[in-house]
């Protein structure tokens, strides 16, 4: 059933046909046997809709009465017998007799962008004297083409054109360019086909071309064309959940096997090479993946975002698919702003007993410091500044790590009535200085014995300047100092590393600043940076760096390589130490760890080589 949408001629429109009758007959007696013909109103009938649609035409399509051409013909013959002009002439005066009213507006025959419409009256009688109105209502006599491609199929041309012509009939052919998603025109009727054709050039360079053929189109039916040639069909595969890191994300690329249809002239090589891979945050605004060595990416991405994925063959796109960007985590506490207190020692023994002259009494040096480690970091402090040692001597206890901020004070008692006590902190502690913010770390190798035997009595006359023991004593062990996250214990001289912290980002670079002075016994000496990431028990990311002898805070940056991208990590690890040296097993690094013995009134300690660090931070950035 046919929906009809009627446009109705408005009072205004009238007004100019009735006024000029309503003149011409106050003006003018008809002339003897003459009546006269009014038109009194065109009512336009619109097509709409049929199996196919339900839109009406455009309204810019739908011509308003005053658009007509009105046609009187003798109802005996079908002659003409008076042509009105359009807009301006609203009727005439006619001899008696029997007429019938036409209104046309476009051209029956052919094809055209104008929209043919016709309407006729009944049998018109004119009386002497009288005046006769008549209403015609004018309806569409044309089929409509209306061509409808979609943009998928737009983009995939260089350019085309869309053509229809007309066979049939009188065995011409005519033809006329069409543009997409407006009607056409034709007369349609029995015995004539209308070709529609859509040609031009593709993404490939090709030309290409298809046809739809209709035939005995019937009048004020709209023939929607759904220009979509073949196309193929295909499906992006499912993506490693790996594959989405924190600013980028691998593509998992199609195969043959993901191609379920292509058109005949299409193969699955030309498919593949041509095929593009996107990925957007709101489903409009794509970004397209790029080829770095045999990897699809896309890059610039933010973290802890949710993408879809697609991929494109020429504007035919496959299913959609989801990821989650990783979060960017920092270093864990990279900054070692956040401390905790991890050795509070006050009055410790600070070398041996001295004396300053041969007789009179020994005194004793001590000192006292306070250290503070970052959290979520450890060191092997519990080792080489063991307060459980056997002897609490500072030859033996000494802290293989600690804070740019530490307290440190080395006293020594005043002696007799000739004074020479006082209190100071040593120079090794003063003046010391973070890269960022308040606090850096220093991590140094070191001689300790938790065992250590002290060193014999030293009397001697030397005045104030020697109030202090000379002799150093035999010291078991040398060990390198280490920073690393996680946890670290030292027990009944076992040592037990739990490396690591969780972290579930994939960091491409671990950038930092550092200072390294070499001890006087190893110029061969670096401090070392390693890092690794890990997924249960496999690791899947690993770097290591040396870091070589420099005064002032100089920048490095250790990138990581992976041996897996599609696995994510669950856990970090980083080990910075102050030697290349060092192993697990300190305790048995004697020979390859080197100190100096550095004696005096405010420090009796060995040590070698020393690390300062600060600003561990994590690059996400390809």
């Amino acid at each position: 059933m046919r929906k009809m949408i009627r446009q109705i001629m408005t009072l205004a429109t009238l007004c100019w046909m009735m006024a000029g009758c309503a003149d011409e007959v106050l003006r003018r007696d008809g002339a003897e046997g003459q009546g006269r013909l009014l038109l009194s109103g065109i009512e336009v009938e619109a097509v709409v809709g049929d199996v196919l649609t339900k839109a009406s035409l455009a309204e810019g399509a739908i011509p308003a009465a005053s658009d007509f051409t009105i046609t009187i013909v003798s109802a005996a013959t079908g002659e003409t017998v008076k042509t009105l002009q359009p807009g301006v002439e609203a009727g005439c005066f006619l001899p008696t007799g029997e007429y019938r009213v036409r209104a046309s507006y476009g051209e029956e025959a052919g094809m055209s962008a104008v929209p043919y419409f016709y309407g006729e009256s009944g049998k018109v009688t004119i009386t002497a004297g009288e005046v006769k109105s008549v209403s015609l209502t004018a309806s569409l006599m044309s089929a409509v083409i209306h061509p409808q491609m979609a943009d998928k199929l737009v983009g995939q041309y260089n350019f085309y054109t869309l053509t229809v012509s007309e066979t049939g009939g009188s065995g011409a052919t005519l033809s006329h360019t069409l543009t997409n998603g407006e009607d056409f025109f034709v007369s349609g009727g029995k015995g004539k086909t209308y070709n529609l054709i859509l040609a031009g050039q593709n993404k490939l360079g090709e030309s290409v071309s298809h046809t739809w053929s209709y035939s005995d189109l019937v009048r004020r039916i709209r023939y929607i064309v759904q220009c979509d040639p073949d196309l193929p069909s295909f499906t992006l595969p499912a993506q490693s959940d790996g594959d989405a890191w924190s600013k980028f994300v691998y593509i998992t690329p199609m195969t043959a096997k993901d191609i379920a249809y292509k058109p005949e002239g299409l193969t699955d090589e030309e498919i593949l090479l041509n095929a593009k891979y996107e990925v957007s945050a709101d489903g409009s605004n794509w970004i397209q993946a790029v080829k770095k060595a045999d990897k699809w990416i896309v890059e610039g991405l933010n973290p802890s975002t949710t993408y879809f994925l697609r991929s494109n063959f020429f504007e035919v796109y496959s299913n959609s698919l989801q990821v989650m960007t990783e979060s960017a985590f920092p270093v864990p506490n990279g900054d070692f702003e956040e401390l905790k207190e991890t050795v509070n020692i006050s009055g410790m023994n600070q070398g041996g007993r001295w004396r300053a002259t041969a007789l009179g009494s020994y005194y004793q040096n001590t000192c006292n410091f306070t250290i503070n480690e970052p959290s979520n970091w450890a060191s092997v402090n519990v080792k080489t500044c063991n307060t459980n040692s056997s002897n609490r001597n500072s030859w033996f206890v000494i802290p293989s790590t600690y804070n740019t901020t530490l307290s440190w004070t080395g006293i020594v008692p005043s002696y007799g009535i000739w004074g020479g006590g006082g209190s100071e902190t040593p120079g090794v502690y003063q003046n010391l200085s973070a890269q960022n913010k308040a606090n850096a770390m220093v991590i140094r190798n070191v001689a300790w014995d938790a065992n250590g035997t002290s060193p014999s009595d030293d009397s001697k006359t030397t005045g104030s300047s020697g109030y202090y023991n000379r002799n150093v004593p035999t010291i078991a062990n040398r060990s390198a100092g280490k920073l690393f996250l996680g946890s670290y214990s030292y027990v009944n001289g076992i040592e037990s590393y739990n490396e690591g912290v969780g972290f579930e980002s994939r960091p491409l670079i671990l950038k930092g600043y550092y200072k390294y002075v070499q001890d006087g016994n190893d110029n061969s000496e670096t401090g070392i940076v390693t890092i690794s990431l890990l997924n249960g028990n496999t690791i899947i990311g690993t770097a290591s760096k040396a870091l070589t002898s420099v005064s002032d805070y100089t920048e490095f940056e250790v990138p990581i390589v992976y041996s897996d991208y599609s696995l994510k990590a669950t856990r970090l690890s980083i080990m910075i130490t102050s030697s290349n040296h060092a192993s697990y097993n300190q305790s048995e690094e004697t020979s390859s760890i080197k100190t100096t013995n550095y004696n005096g009134r405010y420090e009796s300690a060995s040590r070698g080589a020393m690390l300062t660090i600060d600003n561990l931070t994590f690059s996400y950035e390809q």
